[in-house]
């Protein structure tokens, strides 16, 4: 898994008893349905919580944070440009997430802290 910052008051430490990660290495996301959701007025990555949940299949409210690893724009077929992103998200401990071949539910990185740690 990849390093995240994991300090007493970050949200992963936090949700760590109830929640899950998931990571997402292929998320597409068409660039009409961005321009028509977000109107020219924000930036598209701070709407990727809707498209985490229809990706993995769960609502919205499930999605906790996220954190954008990697981001791409796919402009091989012109009229039908996409983004692609890499995502690791939090969700609710316990929602039925849609496995597939872009989607891992990971298990989080121990606390330094844990007595088990240093194993």
């Amino acid at each position: 898994m990849l390093p995240m910052k994991n300090t007493p008051d970050s949200p992963v430490n936090s949700q760590a008893s109830t929640s899950q990660h998931v990571r997402i290495s292929q998320l597409e996301i068409p660039l009409s349905e961005v321009a028509a959701q977000i109107g020219g007025r924000a930036s598209p990555d701070q709407h990727l919580k809707s498209w985490i949940a229809v990706h993995c299949g769960i609502t919205e409210d499930d999605v906790l944070s996220y954190t954008i690893r990697r981001r791409s724009v796919d402009a091989r077929r012109k009229p039908h440009i996409r983004l692609i992103y890499s995502v690791e998200a939090v969700v609710r401990e316990r929602c039925p997430i849609r496995e597939d071949a872009q989607t891992q539910v990971c298990t989080p990185e121990p606390e330094h802290t844990h007595w088990l740690y240093h194993l």
